[in-house]
């Protein structure tokens, strides 16, 4: 019964409506950083218990490969970064502290690994052009990397080049939630439990960003549509 009660509210807000996805929407994070290009530091401040975007993820953004001369390639494969979200709790509480974004990364399992370093791509891997996703948080300093309740992988895998795409987070007191739609049609739903939050509707806004701690290998880049 929630599910559903939670679908109706959802299909009331948004009407889940695709917004369009131009030139003027989309961020690209360059070779050797962490901050998309245009780079806003400040997004603004959320006073809202929902967030819908749009997403199309670009090719490169699941063609980005580390090179066997990076010690750490394994670990910064297979790293999640991060799409959108915002912070929890007030509008000046951190977003380390607590906050809900989904994040993503080229599917690991086209690469191969020896010795914590990428040695080469799987010929014709069934994974390729494929974005994973996840539903990322923090809750009371807590960090998602290293609590497996913080951090749930979707199973839906995510063309590039396609805009046909919605993630919609909600936050409520004592938990949030991370829908996925295509086409119009909710695909997959996870629920983060958090700790009780008062103002939970209140934070700032966290945009597309790369890491973790490994800048950039490659350009990589994804367009958005907020409704």
């Amino acid at each position: 019964m929630k599910f559903f009660i939670v679908f109706f509210v959802f299909l009331n807000l948004t009407n889940y409506l695709i917004g369009q996805i131009n030139e003027e929407n989309c961020y690209s994070v360059l070779k050797g950083n962490h901050y998309a290009t245009p780079h806003e530091p400040f997004k603004g401040f959320r006073s809202t218990s929902l967030m819908s975007v749009n997403v199309l993820f670009k090719n490169d953004s699941a063609n980005y490969l580390f090179g066997p001369d990076e010690e750490e390639g394994q670990r910064c494969q297979t790293s999640w970064n991060k799409l959108f979200g915002a912070s929890r709790c007030g509008h000046l509480h951190h977003h380390h502290l607590d906050s809900d974004r989904f994040a993503w990364r080229r599917h690991p399992d086209c690469m191969i690994y020896e010795n914590g370093r990428v040695i080469g791509e799987i010929e014709n891997c069934p994974y390729a052009n494929k974005i994973q996703i996840c539903a990322y948080a923090y809750d009371a300093a807590n960090k998602p990397y290293q609590n497996d309740s913080l951090l749930t992988i979707f199973e839906t895998l995510i063309d590039v080049e396609n805009a046909n795409y919605t993630m919609i987070i909600t936050w409520q007191s004592t938990n949030t939630l991370y829908s996925l739609i295509y086409d119009n049609n909710l695909i997959e739903q996870h629920t983060i439990q958090h700790r009780n939050c008062d103002r939970y509707d209140e934070g700032y806004y966290l945009g597309f960003y790369f890491g973790g701690a490994c800048p950039a290998p490659q350009t990589v880049s994804a367009c958005f549509n907020q409704n």
